[in-house]
């Protein structure tokens, strides 16, 4: 029997969700934004049946026009009280590995309290972490960019686990920096 990409695709959901703790919801999102960045094209439920995560029982609970619920966002997310400097910041994160301590310099250009660009610098020790590091700086971009910079904190991305915690810890350097 030949796999589909699509069944193919929810083995790897299952799999994420499994190896990391996570729920399928979560794994799936994980996997998702892996893929491509996230759009801003609304989801139609007129005719897409909307499934939550504590309705899943299983990957095959999930048809070819189902659509998984998410939080919503309002579209008027007028801020008053701004809270960082506008401005590009920089700063270098450390976090421990298997093989000692590693560092990650992260870039990241602020307005209205939002990150507007980011971007990462390897700079592992370890060829094990210098891979993970680059895996990191190739996908971590839809998870922090046009996000209020409050509301970022990274646990895993594209199977790093442990570099977003040398990029948490520089972008709390980075918000030192940028407070008024």
């Amino acid at each position: 029997m030949k796999t589909t990409p699509k069944e193919l695709g929810l083995r790897i959901v299952v799999a994420l969700a499994v190896t990391s703790g996570v729920s399928i919801y979560s794994a799936l999102v994980r996997y998702e934004l892996s893929k491509a960045p996230l759009t801003a094209a609304p989801v139609s439920t007129e005719s897409t049946p909307i499934v939550r995560s504590s309705e899943l029982s299983s990957p095959s609970s999930l048809s070819s026009n189902t659509a998984l619920s998410q939080p919503s966002t309002s579209a008027k997310n007028v801020r008053v009280n701004v809270k960082y400097t506008d401005g590009q910041y920089s700063a270098t994160g450390s976090y421990v590995t298997p093989d000692g301590q590693e560092s990650i310099q992260v870039n990241v250009t602020v307005k209205n309290d939002t990150i507007v660009d980011a971007s990462v610098a390897p700079l592992s020790r370890s060829s094990t972490s210098w891979q993970y590091q680059e895996i990191f700086a190739q996908n971590f971009q839809p998870y922090v960019v046009g996000k209020p910079i409050d509301s970022v904190s990274l646990n895993w991305v594209s199977g790093a686990s442990l570099t977003p915690r040398g990029f948490n810890e520089a972008l709390s350097q980075i918000k030192a920096q940028a407070a008024d």
